[in-house]
């Protein structure tokens, strides 16, 4: 029997400022689930804009504390729609990367565990508009 998944979709749009920079938090917090894909319309920025997505937690000292990176995309701009679906390296307990009998790593899609969403944006020329979709299987 097939299981019905479930998804949600966290919407971020921003505008950079006069030197390309943005950072865009998602407002939703106590996110949970996987990232299946991250959805980038950068049109309007330039060749060279980096965009970069960051799972956001709160510390218990209310300090922001970030996880790997969820995207790391060197060249987001100008997409029209640019689809990225990500993913991390597996580690065992002592942090090493899980590999297969052909030395190839093993990936996984990145957790979600109670946090809020951050898009970073640097290089995307002068103010310059942006959006990005995120679809969590829940």
């Amino acid at each position: 029997m097939d299981q019905l998944r479930k998804y949600h979709v966290v919407e971020m749009s921003g505008t950079t400022d006069a030197s390309g920079d943005a950072v865009v938090n998602s407002g939703e917090t106590n996110l949970v689930g996987q990232v299946e894909m991250v959805l980038v319309e950068g049109s309007a920025m330039t060749d060279t804009a980096d965009l970069d997505v960051h799972a956001v937690y709160i510390g218990a000292d209310g300090s922001t504390e970030f996880t790997d990176e969820i995207v790391n995309h060197e060249d987001a701009g100008p997409a029209t729609l640019l689809p990225i679906y990500p993913r991390g390296f597996e580690h065992d307990a002592a942090g090493a990367d899980i590999t297969v009998a052909t030395s190839t790593k093993v990936t996984r899609r990145f957790a979600l565990a109670g946090c809020s969403l951050r898009v970073t944006v640097a290089n995307g020329g002068n103010t310059k508009a942006f959006k990005v979709w995120v679809l969590v299987e829940v």
